[in-house]
């Protein structure tokens, strides 16, 4: 691929971060779901790192403020305001062995 092609590819990824900001986290895609996804946050905060630190940084702690008081990193955090919140406390599970760590892994690169 040459050096031309990665430069789109690269832009490409910064504007689908962009386009999916939802003004402190990000989405995945536009219309699947408007939640805060621990995985997908954590892949938003290192695509961001790579061209806007201050915004990588961002998605993480929005991410940390909402969680819930639990003993593991839950899933995700609804984008609904906290009194709404209880009935999706009471579903929350804590992750499965087949999630890895990935906000884990990105905090030790950080």
């Amino acid at each position: 691929m040459t050096n031309s092609k990665w430069l789109q590819l690269d832009e490409k990824a910064q504007n689908i971060l962009i386009k999916n900001d939802r003004g402190g986290f990000t989405v995945p895609t536009a219309g699947l779901y408007p939640y805060q996804w621990n995985w997908d946050s954590a892949f938003a905060g290192w695509g961001f790192s790579t061209f806007d630190i201050e915004r990588a940084w961002q998605e993480l702690e929005s991410l940390f403020a909402g969680q819930w008081n639990m003993p593991v990193d839950q899933h995700g955090q609804p984008a609904i305001p906290p009194h709404l919140q209880q009935p999706y406390q009471q579903q929350a599970q804590p992750p499965q062995p087949h999630m890895p760590p990935i906000m884990r892994l990105l905090l030790t690169l950080s």
